[in-house]
């Protein structure tokens, strides 16, 4: 099922990445599990991570799809540009993987 929100695409199995943080950088992947029925909201869940690559500093994260953590939660579609993303928390926005590993500050320099 896809569905549409202000021109932007969001289907089930889709993955979003936050990335942040303060003086370290965190990265939280998060996958569509439903959607809506009006299309403007989609059901999130927070999915496992798992290291591709590490050296003393840093990280190198991908989401292990399907694996969730935590509950499911319902979030407004948002329209960035032509991307949609997801408005986590009040400064934290998750936007499409692209199926990129990506950069997190590795357990011995600052988590």
């Amino acid at each position: 099922m896809t569905k549409t929100s202000e021109a932007v695409e969001v289907k089930v199995g889709d993955v979003y990445v936050m990335t942040g943080g303060y003086e370290q950088t965190n990265v939280d992947y998060y996958q569509v599990v439903e959607l809506t029925p009006s299309g403007k909201s989609a059901r999130l869940k927070a999915v496992a991570q798992v290291i591709v690559e590490e050296d003393e500093g840093y990280e190198m994260v991908a989401p292990e799809i399907d694996n969730f953590i935590g509950e499911t939660f319902t979030k407004r579609i948002g329209n960035a540009g032509d991307e949609p993303c997801f408005r986590i928390w009040s400064q934290g926005y998750a936007f499409p993987w692209y199926g990129t590993p990506q950069y997190q500050t590795g357990p011995y320099a600052g988590h």
